[in-house]
């Protein structure tokens, strides 16, 4: 995704994609694991996708790449 999102603004436009996508997924990493130390309340296991989401060990990183693409974005083009 983020190989994409490269190609998509250009060599000119990358580093402050790279730096947007790092803010967030360390926001991120640090929201999770927080997460993940605190017990999952009995009536937030029913849901599928929030016991995952506790569960696993890994980081869904798209959500960053995705965020800090489009803060990048709205500031070099200047539509928000």
């Amino acid at each position: 995704m983020l190989s994409a999102v490269a190609v998509w603004f250009g060599f000119s436009d990358l580093l402050p994609v790279l730096f947007w996508v790092a803010l967030f997924g360390g926001i991120l990493c640090l929201i999770l694991m927080l997460y993940r130390t605190i017990p999952l309340p009995r009536r937030f296991s029913s849901i599928g996708w929030l016991r995952n989401l506790h569960s696993r060990k890994g980081i869904p990183y798209g959500v960053a790449i995705g965020s800090g693409s489009l803060v990048a974005f709205s500031q070099i083009h200047q539509i928000f």
